[in-house]
């Protein structure tokens, strides 16, 4: 999910980040989706150890 945010930094692409830039990205992104799924705007299911967010409809 984060990989595929816009980020204001200057590199090419997610894979590019330093590490630590990554980690916060990451933390940026799930807190946006729990936000979304606490307000009832979005949902989420685990497959094998993976969360899936959906936006409801």
């Amino acid at each position: 999910m984060a990989a595929k945010m816009h980020w204001d930094y200057r590199a090419k692409n997610f894979e590019e980040f330093p590490n630590n830039q990554k980690w916060f990205a990451t933390g940026e992104a799930l807190a946006n989706l729990e936000h979304l799924r606490a307000i009832g705007k979005a949902d989420y299911e685990f497959k094998d150890g993976v969360a899936y967010y959906k936006i409801k409809k």
